[in-house]
């Protein structure tokens, strides 16, 4: 199938729909198989590509393209980090491993996100904080990234 508003189908990549034209028609007994990527993070991205038809004398024709996609390396769009987080991804290297770095940033609550609360604590004359979830607008105001460490792996005390 071709892609276009003249052709075959439409997609709106902002919602995720594939609207069939009338060229083709959809019915009951129709399979569709859709095949897609996505990244579930904004990055900027370039895609180039270019072709030259080159005909000589109607007897040999001369098709060259080329093709190339590539990520902006150095892109902050959607991931601005600061002198401290930089300095701790120089530090690790290749150690992926070890690539986990506590993020808890201030945010504001609306309808359908989830924060929580800093609570201090005092255990044995030593003062500790931790997060819990709230709703409360006053004190929900963290936005917390969890990882996935693997299990056993987690440090679940106080």
């Amino acid at each position: 199938m071709q892609r276009g508003e003249d052709q075959d189908y439409v997609i709106n990549y902002n919602t995720a729909e594939i609207t069939f034209t009338p060229r083709r028609m959809i019915s009951k007994d129709s399979r569709i198989q859709v095949e897609f990527e996505y990244a579930d993070r904004n990055f900027l991205n370039t895609n180039l590509y270019a072709m030259q038809e080159v005909d000589f004398n109607r007897k040999v024709k001369l098709k060259v393209g080329y093709f190339n996609n590539s990520d902006a390396k150095n892109s902050s769009i959607n991931q601005v980090l600061d002198t401290r987080q930089k300095q701790f991804l120089f530090n690790i290297g290749d150690s992926v491993q070890n690539a986990l770095y506590p993020s808890a940033l201030m945010d504001t609550l609306t309808a359908g996100k989830i924060l929580y609360e800093r609570v201090y604590d005092t255990v044995d004359n030593v003062v500790d904080s931790f997060y819990r979830y709230s709703t409360n607008p006053e004190t929900a105001k963290f936005n917390l990234a969890f990882t996935d460490v693997g299990f056993g792996r987690g440090l679940y005390n106080r």
